[in-house]
């Protein structure tokens, strides 16, 4: 204190001076870990798109063809259980026959809409989506069998449904060569985060 100061005198206020001076920049935080390297989606993901949208394709044409002559299949099918099983009354055998056609039709479409499902849960990098296409395709190809013999039609039917086997069994291929398994299991990179990521506001504050 100098001579000149008396008890009762205060220090000068240099808030205001402090106040204006910046804060110093925080400092970033890096991991120090070795960055990995992204790996590229293989071309099987886009092979697996392709062959489960052609699978679709081939199970919807002779669906559809199908649809045109309901009529003549429903009479088919009651003709064939009445001839063996004659003690059922006519009002059973139209109720059981038109259960079993859209139970067939149901079953098969959401088999399909499972299977691309999972193709588009592989294309996220899910893992489960290759056990989830491999039981898919296992249920799936005797269904096919069934799914044809409900539509009664013919060879043509049976070319489709084998094309459809085929486009199944591939994108389950594609889903389960090396190309594709190392992608799924390769880690995403690395990023170094700053403070501010963790949530300690900005630099400049």
């Amino acid at each position: 204190m100098s001579d000149d100061a008396r008890p009762g005198d205060q220090a000068p206020d240099d808030t205001a001076g402090r106040a204006e001076r910046p804060a110093p920049a925080r400092p970033t935080f890096a991991s120090g870990l070795p960055q990995r390297e992204e790996l590229q989606t293989p071309r099987t993901i886009g092979f697996a798109h392709a062959t489960i949208f052609a699978s679709a394709i081939a199970f919807l044409v002779p669906t559809a063809v199908a649809l045109t002559r309901i009529d003549e299949l429903r009479s088919a099918l009651r003709k064939s259980i009445s001839d063996k099983a004659d003690d059922y009354s006519a009002e059973d055998i139209r109720h059981a026959v038109d259960v079993a056609l859209a139970g067939v039709g149901l079953i098969a479409l959401l088999l399909l809409i499972l299977e691309i499902a999972a193709v588009r849960s592989l294309a996220r990098r899910q893992q489960s989506a290759r056990t989830m296409l491999m039981v898919l395709t296992v249920i799936h190809l005797p269904a096919m069998i069934v799914t044809s013999a409900f539509r009664d039609g013919g060879v043509s039917d049976l070319a489709w449904t084998a094309a459809q086997a085929l486009f199944l069994v591939l994108t389950f291929t594609m889903a389960a060569v090396h190309p594709t398994k190392r992608w799924l299991q390769a880690k995403p990179p690395i990023a170094a985060r700053t403070l501010t990521s963790y949530g300690f506001g900005s630099p400049s504050e």
